[in-house]
C-alpha cells in the first residue's frame, strides 16, 4: 500500500511557479517548486553560467518530487539568458564585482 501511495505522489505534477523579485531596483525571475507531501526542508538552487534555464527548473521539480521546497534563483536578471561564451563570461564576471542585497 505504501508503495502504491508513493507511486501516486511521485507521478503527480509538481506545483511550481515563476517568482519575480527585485534586487537594487532590478527585476529577477526565479522559479519555486513546492514539495510534494510533507516538506523535508528547503533547497536553494543556483544556476551555472547559462543563467536560469529549463535545466534548473527540471532539477527543482525533481527535488520537489523528493519532498523538498526548492527555489531556483536568477542571478543575472529577468530575461537575461546569455547564449554565447563571451556573454556568459561577462555576466559571471559581474557577479564577482558586485554585492547585492535582496529586498522581498
Amino acid at each position: 500500500m505504501k508503495a502504491l501511495l508513493l507511486g501516486l505522489i511521485i507521478s503527480l505534477p509538481v506545483v511550481a511557479q515563476q517568482v519575480t523579485y527585485q534586487v537594487d531596483g532590478q527585476n529577477y525571475q526565479g522559479y519555486f517548486a513546492k514539495a510534494q507531501g510533507q516538506s523535508k526542508g528547503s533547497v536553494l538552487l543556483i544556476h551555472d553560467w547559462d543563467g536560469l534555464t529549463e535545466y534548473e527548473k527540471k532539477r527543482a521539480d525533481m527535488l520537489a518530487k523528493k519532498s523538498y521546497d526548492t527555489f531556483a534563483a536568477d542571478l543575472y536578471g529577468a530575461g537575461n539568458r546569455p547564449v554565447e561564451t563571451k556573454e556568459k563570461k561577462q555576466e559571471t564576471a559581474k557577479l564577482y564585482k558586485t554585492e547585492k542585497k535582496c529586498v522581498a
